[in-house]
């Protein structure tokens, strides 16, 4: 069939060269929707089930949500057909089972072809249409995700893609448990950010339970299941853990009902159901309750160490409580308007519990953020971060994201290397399952040139938020810092392909294009990566650029101070010279920006390494040898 165009109505397809046609015209597809079209049309007339597809797609043992990652590429294909779900000329969706070509085809110049299917059998249940993108992160892709404008302008960011996501390699002796995102049943839409909170604390709380015994997956891929039609099995294959927690909470006045009850996924048996009636005051012996509860259905044997610590529950004002909740609500909706709405709940909770350890890890990291993301001077957002940081981390030596956010402050602004090290091996310690600390500690690893290390850690934390566009990207970073390029494109490309309107990848692939000489396939990805309206005088920068290069454009675009000096000394190598991009890069360490960490690794400055500049510029950073 390879090499050989096929004709439907008005479309070409040409199977080998990957091209669809309507009427002459060339029509974009992007690869996974293209394969699966070419599948249907090379086996029209037959229903390829939808476990077909994904073994030809992606491969057995595949590790991610293949049903919304095929419903996607079969609206994609559709929109491109303009082919109507309920009256469909070419596709036809088998409910349950898989799709069906059923358009008559012509090959080559004209010669009819065998025909296609016949029209659906009578009581053949048709689908009446295709379930939408998984959004996690579409967010927060993520939480900590989107660091879309983190990248774009500059920051430190976090994002991979192999043909398929691996299983976790996680060891056998660790029962591995996702919670679900807890119900709402308030009947009150503002209270959802009670039960979203209930639930990360919840997640949290186990994580740090047994770290060695018990791995718990991290709230971005939790989060991705909220309202999900899915079974607990699917669930559970997806993310590749043993058990479910199920749970609902209904919150009336200063009373609140928690519901909760773990799922064996093997056979989908529940194994344990519990129901708390508690006083919003007492809502946080709840956590240590369940906990007992759930080590003792998993069969994990807690030491006296471990059990005393469950059992120690700090009293925290309910006002402080709740608007800790309501911060990290905030938080999770990763856009800057709510990361400052966030640090006013953050404050609330501390100005009602001055001894609230997390509220100030909350703290931290929110300012952590904005400064990245260039939405607060460096000089305040620096010094509010790191008082934060070190404030929590004094207040509760014991608390897993405390030290996972000086470890952070330590690594990106401080350049206390050694230190940040420090402080992420002992949150992995008090909370193996803290997948931000294993990412903190893979990018520590990069910076060191130790990329074995780095990768390890990186997919560790992938394994333990599977479908954290953060966490993905952040291993297609990895691998380009490791100068493992081809894997680091095709990581990337994953990622494009489940979420096509994304801008993050775009940044790693601009560094990559530049890094391997490709100018033009930089240039692509760099006006990729400022799409968005971020600014309009990009479309005007785009098109002097179209027409005189980068050094026509390099004035404008300087104007527009839409990227960082971090940024502007990568578009400089091209565009400037040496002295103007070491005067950028120095100009960028100035600015705390976290991306210069990195300097020393980073394939792009390879020919300035022996430049006197550029060595001092290293030293000053840490980073020489």
């Amino acid at each position: 069939m390879a090499g050989v165009e096929l004709k439907f109505e008005e479309f070409e397809l040409d199977p080998r060269g990957y091209c669809l046609q309507r009427s002459g015209r060339t029509l974009k597809l992007e690869r996974i929707p293209m394969e699966l079209l070419v599948l249907l049309v090379e086996r029209r007339g037959q229903l390829v089930t939808r476990e077909e597809i994904v073994e030809k797609l992606w491969g057995k043992n595949v590790f991610l949500d293949t049903d919304n990652a095929i419903n996607t590429a079969i609206r994609k294909i559709r929109h491109a057909l303009k082919d109507d779900p309920e009256g469909s000329r070419f596709i036809q969706t088998v409910t349950g089972r898989g799709y069906r070509f059923i358009a008559p085809i012509k090959e080559g110049s004209g010669s009819t072809a065998q025909a296609t299917a016949a029209p659906a059998l009578p009581n053949t249940p048709i689908e009446p249409q295709d379930s939408g993108l998984w959004t996690r992160q579409s967010w927060k892709w993520i939480v900590r995700l989107l660091a879309v404008l983190g990248l774009i302008l500059g920051s430190g960011g976090y994002f991979l893609r192999p043909k398929f996501f691996p299983k976790p390699a996680t060891s056998q002796k660790r029962v591995m448990l996702a919670v679900l995102p807890f119900q709402n049943l308030s009947n009150d839409p503002e209270q959802e950010y009670f039960s979203d909170g209930l639930t990360e604390e919840t997640i949290t709380d186990l994580g740090e339970l047994s770290p060695e015994k018990l791995g718990v997956i991290a709230r971005t891929s939790s989060m991705a299941y909220k309202r999900t039609n899915k079974t607990a099995g699917q669930v559970g294959q997806e993310l590749g853990v043993d058990y479910i927690l199920e749970g609902s909470v209904r919150r009336e006045a200063g009373w609140a009902r928690i519901s909760a009850q773990l799922i064996r996924v093997k056979d989908q048996s529940h194994v344990w159901a519990q129901s708390y009636d508690r006083d919003i005051r007492d809502i946080l012996g709840v956590q240590s309750e369940l906990g007992d509860a759930i080590t003792q259905q998993v069969q994990v044997k807690l030491t006296a160490e471990e059990r005393v610590a469950n059992s120690k529950i700090r009293s925290i004002p309910p006002g402080a409580y709740d608007a800790y909740l309501r911060g990290l609500y905030s938080w999770n909706q990763f856009t800057p308007a709510d990361l400052r709405k966030s640090i006013e709940y953050f404050q609330q909770a501390i100005e009602r519990d001055p001894q609230y350890a997390q509220a100030y890890a909350g703290l931290a990291e929110s300012y952590g953020v904005l400064m990245d993301w260039n939405k607060l001077p460096p000089a305040e957002a620096y010094s509010k971060s790191e008082a934060a940081a070190r404030r929590a981390v004094e207040l509760d030596s014991g608390n897993s994201e405390a030290h996972s956010a000086l470890g952070w402050q330590l690594l990106s602004y401080d350049r206390d290397y050694a230190g940040s090290e420090k402080e992420f091996q002992r949150a992995i310690e008090l909370n193996a399952s803290n997948a931000d600390a294993h990412d903190g500690l893979a990018n520590y690893f990069a910076i060191r040139g130790r990329f074995n290390q780095s990768l390890a850690e990186v997919r560790r934390a992938r394994d333990l938020d599977p479908l954290s566009l953060l966490m993905n990207h952040d291993v297609g970073k990895m691998l380009f810092y490791a100068r493992r390029y081809d894997e680091a494109i095709q990581q990337l490309r994953f990622t494009l392909d489940l979420h096509p309107d994304s801008i993050a990848p775009h940044y790693v692939l601009w560094l990559i294009d530049q890094a391997q000489g490709r100018s033009e396939e930089a240039d692509t990805e760099f006006f990729k990566m400022t799409a968005g309206g971020f600014n309009p005088a990009m479309t005007e920068i785009q098109k002097t650029h179209a027409k005189l290069g980068w050094k026509g454009a390099w004035q404008n675009l300087l104007a527009t101070k839409l990227v960082s000096n971090w940024d502007l000394a990568g578009v400089s190598l091209v565009a400037a010279d040496k002295n103007q991009t070491l005067n950028l890069l120095q100009r960028a360490a100035d600015d705390r920006l976290s991306q210069v960490i990195f300097l020393g690794v980073d394939p792009r400055y390879d020919g300035l390494r022996s430049d006197p500049k550029f060595q001092v510029l290293l030293h000053r950073l840490g980073l020489g040898e």
